[in-house]
């Protein structure tokens, strides 16, 4: 198992990130896309929004999500991850389990 797993949106993206610091070097790259199925451990995380990366660590826990943006003076990305700050915390276990 690796000590890194990178869930990019894009290729490019996941490139990026891995780039940023040595210890990443030999992280897995994995497309966003379907994660979840893949490691429901991301569910909580990809619950309300699609960030550009989420970073897990070697057991597949999620230890760090990154939106990376750049503002134009227009000011329209402002609300870009708002649902991530509005959600309040986890979501509420079901008690039909």
């Amino acid at each position: 198992m690796p000590d890194w797993i990178i869930y990019a949106d894009d290729l490019q993206e996941g490139d990026w990130f891995k780039a940023l610091h040595p210890r990443l070097a030999n992280a897995v790259e994995e497309e966003i896309t379907g994660a979840v199925g893949r490691n429901p451990k991301l569910e909580r995380v990809l619950l309300y929004d699609r960030p550009d990366i989420v970073l897990a660590d070697g057991t597949e826990t999620p230890v760090l999500v990154v939106e990376r943006t750049i503002e134009v003076p227009r000011g329209h990305n402002v609300g870009q991850r708002f649902a991530t700050n509005l959600k309040g915390g986890p979501p509420k276990a079901s008690a039909a389990k």
